[in-house]
C-alpha cells in the first residue's frame, strides 16, 4: 500500500510539473470531459473576437450571430470532446463558400484540440516532416511580403498556407483510427454528392456548364476527384444494404459533379486513378463502368465535344490548351528572374500580363500548380512543398507496391484510396493551379495528415477501431 500510495504521489509531482500554471484552471477530479467555467470562458472568449472583428465591419447582427452559432456549435455538438467535434462537425465548412466560416472552425478545432490536451494533461504536439513544413511556412511568408496586392498576399498566405498546415499538424496529433478517418470522409463526401446532385440537376434545368454551387468549376472538380477512390472502396467495403444505397448516391453525386466542372485534366486524372484501383481490386471497375456509361447516355454531345477538343480532332480550336501552352513558355523566360525568391502571392497576375501583354486566355496563374509554387514562393518553397510531399507519400506508395492484388486489410485500402485520389490531384495539376481555394488546399493537407498517421511505424489509435 505504501508503495502504491508513493508511486500515485510521484504520479501527480509529474502531472503538476506538465500542467504548471494551467493546473488551477480545473477541478480537482480534472476528467477529459467536464471542462470548468474557466476553460469555456477562456474558449469562448478565444473564439468570439476573432469572428467579431471578421464579421462586424459587414454587419454587426451577422457578427453576433455568429458567435451565438459557433457558442452554441462549441457547447451543444460535445465541442470538447474533440474527436466528435473533428469528425462531425469540422466537415460541414467544406459546405460553405464563406471564408469567415473557414477561419472560425478551423479556429474552433485548434482551440478543440487545445482545450482537450490540456483538460487531460497530455499537451504534447508532434510536427510530422518539421524542416520541410518550416522552410515551406517561411517560404509563404516571404511569398507574402513580396505580393504586389499586399493585401490579397495575406489573405491567402492565411487561407492557403498557415491555416493548412495548423490543420495537418492537429490532424495529425488527433491520431485517428482508420473507423474515424472514414467517418469524417463520409461525411465530407455525403455534403460533396449533395452539391453535385443540386449542380447536376441545376445543368438540365439551366443548361449552366462548368457551374458547381458555392465553388469555382476547377477547384470543384479537383475536390471531387480526390474524393473519387475513398468512395468507391467505401462502396465496395459496404455490407448492409442500406449503406450500399447511401454509397452509391454518394458516388453518382460525386461523378456528376465532375461531369458538370467539364475539367477534363479530372476526367483524365480519375481515369488514371480508377485504371490503377481496378488493378489492386477487380471489382472497381465493375461499379466504375455503369456510371460512365450512364454519363454518356445522358450527355453524350457535351462530354465527346469536351473530349475531343482535349485530343486535338474538334473542329473548333483548343484555346484553351494553346493559351496554356503559350503562358508555360512565356513563363519559363521568367524563372531566371524569380527562381530564388519568387515573386510573391497573387502576383503572377500582374506580373505575366505586363511582360506579355497579348494572350490567347487569361493569365492569371500559370495554369501549372508547380510553376505557380515557383513564382509565388520561389525555389525554396517549391522544394520544401514536393519535399514534404515526398516524405508522407513514400512510405504510403512502397506499402501500396508491396501488397498483392485485391487487398482486404482496412487500412491497406485506406492509404490505397487516400494515396490515390492526392497523386491523381497532382498529376492534374501539371495543366492546372487550383490550390489556390482555401477549402481545397485544407482537405489536400488533411488527407496528408491522414496518410502520415496511417504509415508511422508505430501507431497508436484512440478510440475507435
Amino acid at each position: 500500500m505504501a508503495e502504491g500510495a508513493e508511486n500515485q504521489e510521484k504520479s501527480l509531482a509529474k502531472e503538476v510539473r506538465l500542467i504548471g500554471s494551467y493546473k488551477k484552471l480545473w477541478s480537482p477530479e480534472r476528467t477529459a470531459s467536464i471542462p470548468t467555467s474557466a476553460i469555456i470562458a477562456l474558449f469562448l472568449i478565444s473564439v468570439a473576437i476573432p469572428i467579431l472583428i471578421s464579421l462586424y465591419p459587414v454587419n454587426a447582427m451577422l457578427g453576433m450571430i455568429g458567435i451565438g452559432v459557433m457558442g452554441f456549435i462549441a457547447v451543444m455538438i460535445l465541442f470538447f470532446d474533440v474527436y466528435k467535434f473533428a469528425l462531425f462537425a469540422f466537415p460541414f465548412m467544406f459546405l460553405v463558400p464563406y471564408h469567415n466560416v473557414t477561419l472560425g472552425m478551423s479556429i474552433l478545432l485548434t482551440v478543440s484540440y487545445v482545450s482537450a490536451s490540456l483538460q487531460s494533461g497530455r499537451m504534447s504536439i508532434s510536427i510530422p516532416h518539421l524542416l520541410p513544413l518550416a522552410i515551406y511556412l517561411l517560404a509563404g511568408f516571404n511569398g507574402m511580403t513580396r505580393a504586389v496586392d499586399q493585401s490579397m498576399g495575406m489573405y491567402l498566405f492565411r487561407f492557403n498556407v498557415l491555416i493548412p498546415a495548423v490543420m495537418f499538424v492537429v490532424f495529425y496529433n488527433l491520431k485517428p483510427s482508420v473507423k474515424e478517418i472514414k467517418t469524417f470522409l463520409a461525411v465530407v463526401m455525403a455534403l460533396t454528392s449533395l452539391v453535385g446532385w443540386l449542380s447536376f440537376a441545376r445543368y438540365f434545368v439551366v443548361g449552366w456548364t462548368r457551374e458547381i454551387i458555392g465553388w469555382s468549376s476547377n477547384p470543384a472538380a479537383f475536390f471531387l476527384g480526390m474524393l473519387v477512390p475513398v468512395a468507391l472502396f467505401s462502396l465496395l467495403d459496404a455490407r448492409r444494404s442500406l449503406e450500399k444505397v447511401f454509397w452509391w448516391i454518394v458516388i453518382m453525386g460525386i461523378f456528376a459533379g465532375i461531369f458538370v466542372t467539364q475539367s477534363r485534366a479530372i476526367y483524365l486524372s480519375v481515369f488514371i486513378g480508377v485504371a490503377f484501383l481496378s488493378f489492386k481490386d477487380r471489382r472497381v471497375f465493375r461499379v466504375v463502368a455503369p456510371i460512365i456509361l450512364g454519363i454518356f447516355l445522358i450527355a453524350p454531345v457535351l462530354l465527346i465535344y469536351r473530349m475531343a477538343m482535349m485530343f486535338g480532332v474538334s473542329e473548333e480550336v483548343d484555346w484553351s490548351s494553346v493559351g496554356r501552352v503559350q503562358i508555360w513558355l512565356n513563363s519559363i523566360t521568367l524563372i531566371p528572374k524569380y527562381f530564388l525568391t519568387g515573386m510573391g502571392i497573387d502576383s503572377f497576375r500582374h506580373i505575366y500580363p505586363a511582360n506579355f501583354p497579348m494572350g490567347f486566355i487569361s493569365a492569371e496563374h500559370p495554369h501549372n500548380f508547380y510553376l505557380k509554387m515557383l513564382f509565388e514562393y520561389g525555389i525554396f518553397g517549391l522544394v520544401s512543398f514536393l519535399w514534404l510531399v515526398a516524405g508522407i507519400l513514400k512510405p504510403a506508395l512502397m506499402r501500396i507496391f508491396s501488397r498483392k492484388r485485391d487487398i482486404s486489410d482496412e487500412k491497406d485500402r485506406m492509404i490505397i484510396a487516400l494515396t490515390t485520389g492526392v497523386t491523381t490531384a497532382f498529376i492534374a495539376s501539371m495543366v492546372d493551379a487550383p490550390f489556390h481555394h482555401s477549402r481545397l488546399v485544407i482537405l489536400l493537407w488533411i488527407i496528408l495528415a491522414f496518410i502520415a498517421v496511417l504509415t508511422r511505424p508505430e501507431v497508436t489509435n484512440q478510440a475507435g477501431e
